[in-house]
């Protein structure tokens, strides 16, 4: 079955009544509550232009302000592969990398059909930034990406998120510091914690 996405913005919807929204896109009808605290542990894969794709697991801890806005905090490990004869490699002597960041989203409402059945979800863009540990040397770094949330309406604690995005900073090589920029892919569960979002009446 083809897969249809419905996405829209609340904030620039011209409607004047309720029943000219879809419920599914409505975060105050739709059946999937929002929860103050997400927790989601991941796994994925980390590839740049001096990295070889590399095994990357790690957590995420979000904190819902308003049903289109939150902060949080992400940690990623990642054992990393490379090239022993680039630039990067003559200089490697750990080859754990750590990246610590801190994040501010902001959260559409979508919802897709599959089959018979409308599964709630949320797109959501968004930046960080933080510290990568790489060699024993920290640096600054910037993280700008995007991820789709799918909510479990039986479950409602549970949940399923992907994410994409680059994350760019300073590395130390042989030529030097040069500027190194990371494309990241993960997935894994959502665990939501209460207390509920009030909905709006």
């Amino acid at each position: 079955m083809p897969l249809v996405v419905l996405l829209l913005l609340a904030h620039t919807t011209t409607a004047s009544a309720d029943d000219e929204l879809p419920e599914v896109l409505d975060v105050d009808r739709r059946e999937s509550a929002l929860r103050l605290i997400e927790v989601h542990p991941f796994v994925g894969t980390i590839v740049g232009d001096k990295l070889h794709s590399s095994l990357q697991t790690g957590g995420q801890l979000d904190f819902r302000l308003a049903p289109q806005v939150s902060i949080g905090g992400r940690f990623a490990w990642s054992p990393i592969d490379y090239d022993p004869e680039s630039a990067l490699g003559q200089v490697i002597k750990d080859e754990n990398l750590f990246l610590a960041q801190s994040l501010f989203a902001f959260h559409v409402p979508g919802a897709f059909l599959m089959e018979s059945m409308v599964v709630e979800m949320d797109v959501c863009g968004q930046i960080g930034a933080g510290l990568m540990r790489l060699n024993g040397d920290n640096r600054g770094s910037v993280f700008v990406g995007g991820a789709a949330k799918i909510y479990f309406t039986d479950w409602s604690w549970l949940g399923l998120r992907g994410d994409i995005g680059t994350t760019m900073s300073g590395i130390e090589t042989a030529a030097g510091t040069e500027f190194s920029s990371d494309f990241n892919l993960t997935v894994g569960p959502i665990f939501r914690i209460p207390p509920d979002l009030p909905r709006a009446r």
